[in-house]
């Protein structure tokens, strides 16, 4: 299927926020809550095994590697990037309703400010239904593939419930349900169809090669983890940036991080936010260690 074309006005961004939360049953735990598949999944510490495959994939779009290229400092502050988008990311998955608005709030005003055009004169915005899809997919495809890589398959009924919890997220950037596929099945189609469609421009490989080499004394470990992340994109995207992929490797990788996790205590397997979040639903605070942790992820 297509999804919804045109941009997220201030209008249609208000309207949004409102349908959401019309839609919330506890605005204290949230859009989601301790019951969700969607925390079940993006607690886990592991689920990040798929940074690289998800910003691979966000960069094979040609607008978002433009808009990326024109307007971000990411191949010289990767880590800072990181913790500034997931500073606002985690209050949208875990927190209070509250704070999922106010954090949608704030990244709906930085995506207002970016446009511009592509090499080809193609006008381009932050604000692009089709674009914000398609980085909202990379993130619900990916976190899915890493975490039935690492903890275990989804069931079909925890399948279609993650992807409805999804979808209800998708509010949050102005985008409404009814304008996304309508369930997994039809999620896995569009998703399929539009990797193979992708036309990952120059731009977009010399961003990939500067983030996969930004260190010169990480640059061993980035090349690993360039083939891992590789390895998991869909065919046509690793040859659109002409890289090979090692199945076997991405394996390896995968074995070894699943005997990890059997390992892991609680305060390392599941991030920060998610412990806070549970603490905060049972009238608690976390400790000092969560808190140190949460400083090494999000930088606050």
């Amino acid at each position: 299927m297509t999804v919804a074309e045109g941009r997220v006005t201030p209008e249609r961004f208000e309207a949004a926020i409102a349908e959401l939360k019309r839609r919330v049953a506890s605005p204290r735990a949230g859009l989601y809550g301790p019951g969700s598949v969607t925390w079940q999944v993006n607690r886990e510490s592991l689920v990040f095994l798929g940074a690289g495959r998800a910003t691979l994939l966000q960069l094979a779009h040609p607008a978002v590697a433009q808009a990326i290229a024109d307007h971000s400092r990411v191949t010289r502050d990767p880590l800072g990037r990181f913790r500034r988008t997931f500073a606002q990311v985690f209050p949208m998955v875990f927190g209070s309703l509250d704070e999922a608005v106010t954090a949608a709030r704030s990244l709906y005003r930085v995506h207002s400010r970016i446009g511009g055009r592509l090499p080809d004169g193609t006008p381009y915005a932050a604000t692009d239904i089709e674009a914000l899809v398609w980085v909202w997919a990379t993130l619900t495809d990916t976190a899915r593939l890493v975490y039935e890589r690492t903890v275990r398959p989804l069931t079909a009924a925890e399948l279609a419930a993650y992807y409805e919890e999804g979808r209800l997220s998708m509010l949050l950037l102005g985008v409404f349900p009814d304008e996304l596929p309508g369930s997994w099945a039809e999620f896995s189609a569009y998703f399929a169809d539009r990797a193979a469609r992708l036309a990952v421009i120059p731009v977009a490989r010399r961003l990939a090669d500067e983030l996969f080499s930004f260190s010169p004394v990480l640059r061993p470990v980035l090349a690993r983890y360039l083939r891992f992340s590789a390895a998991l994109l869909p065919e046509p995207v690793a040859r659109g940036f002409g890289y090979p992929q090692d199945p076997a490797y991405a394996d390896r990788v995968f074995g070894v991080a699943r005997r990890l996790r059997t390992i892991f205590p609680p305060v390392v397997r599941y991030l920060p936010p998610y412990l806070e979040a549970e603490a905060r639903l049972r009238g608690r605070t976390v400790g000092p260690l969560v808190r140190g942790l949460k400083l090494l992820w999000v930088g606050s």
